[in-house]
């Protein structure tokens, strides 16, 4: 029997018929069965998960393990990856699903690319249960030049941190990292809502990025969704991850606010408002006013938002705080 090359881990707690389907996906990778293992850690869920798990013994090989106490969404991903003894690591959240063939090719582009420690792609996401609209999580700003939807796309890192800054530019969901090198990355266990933000921001800074030009995974967004849950008790948690990758930034002299200041200057009248806005919503007010006042100098104009709340007479105050709800809606709606 070959050694496996990667394991997918998966924290599961409740949820079965989620678990079904997700290991249901990974039964078709374009490995074989001896190529990859599957490690379950169930975190001391009330549900029993041991007839699911049983279920895909002979197709997949599969790791299981059940913690004695609950441990909690972060230990519970940590002791998931603990489990894993193979060079390359997924992590799949027991309710989501990976594309069919996703992981074959980007094994792919890792063993063939020794500097790449991550290889990820976009996303559909769904709301559930029923919900009739879908959407495509991940964006490339250079889409238009360099992008093309039959080859692997080859990130800058700093075009890559800086689309960090306001959101991930692309998912976990289907990524395929290096373990060694993963295990150097240690901040996201300090955030439980945007956990996956700081995984993919700082284990850029050890190498490099690549997105596959497929769909790679399916993402369910719902009330059953912890993240839901938490999102109600860490609402400052955004931001917080922002200032973190700011910091991993200014460390490692990544020019992330050259990056914007660049962009703007260069693009259209409505692709600036776009871009701003999304920096105001993101950024804290400090850092967003650097980079608008430095783009106004170079461009020797004002630049605005194509809000017109000031000219609507309305307090300076009542003004303020429509925009400070902007932006908690904005981060709520990530």
């Amino acid at each position: 029997m070959n050694n496996p090359k990667v394991t997918v881990c998966i924290p599961a707690y409740n949820r079965p018929e989620f678990l079904r389907e997700a290991l249901e996906s990974l039964c078709d990778q374009g490995l074989n069965r001896d190529e990859y293992v599957v490690a379950i850690s169930n975190d001391a869920s009330p549900v029993s998960l041991d007839e699911v798990v049983s279920c895909f013994e002979e197709k997949l090989r599969i790791v299981y393990r059940r913690n004695c106490t609950n441990i909690g969404h972060i230990a519970n991903f940590d002791r998931s990856l603990s489990l894993a003894k193979t060079p390359y690591v997924s992590f799949l959240p027991d309710d989501d699903l990976v594309a069919p063939g996703q992981l074959g090719r980007a094994l792919k582009i890792l063993e063939t690319h020794p500097q790449v420690v991550l290889v990820s792609s976009l996303i559909v996401t769904q709301r559930y249960p029923g919900g009739l609209e879908s959407d495509i999580h991940g964006f490339f700003l250079k889409g238009t030049e360099t992008t093309s939807y039959s080859r692997p796309y080859h990130w800058d890192k700093t075009e890559w941190l800086s689309l960090s800054l306001v959101n991930t530019p692309l998912s976990m969901i289907g990524s395929l990292l290096r373990r060694e090198t993963f295990h150097s990355c240690q901040l996201w266990k300090s955030y439980p809502l945007w956990h996956d933000r700081l995984m993919l921001a700082e284990i850029a800074l050890h190498g490099d990025v690549v997105s596959l030009p497929w769909i790679g995974g399916y993402n369910r967004l719902g009330e059953h969704q912890l993240n839901a849950q938490l999102a109600k008790t860490h609402s400052s948690e955004f931001r917080e991850t922002t200032e973190a990758i700011l910091e991993m930034c200014r460390r490692s002299n990544i020019p992330v606010i050259d990056f914007w200041i660049e962009h703007i200057c260069t693009s259209t009248l409505l692709e600036r408002v776009r871009f701003l806005r999304m920096l105001n919503r993101a950024l804290p007010a400090p850092v967003y006013e650097e980079i608008k006042n430095k783009c106004e100098r170079r461009l020797e104009t004002k630049l605005n938002l194509g809000w017109r709340l000031d000219r609507l007479g309305l307090p300076r105050l009542i003004v303020e705080l429509i925009r400070t709800c902007d932006r908690r809606f904005f981060q709520s709606s990530l």
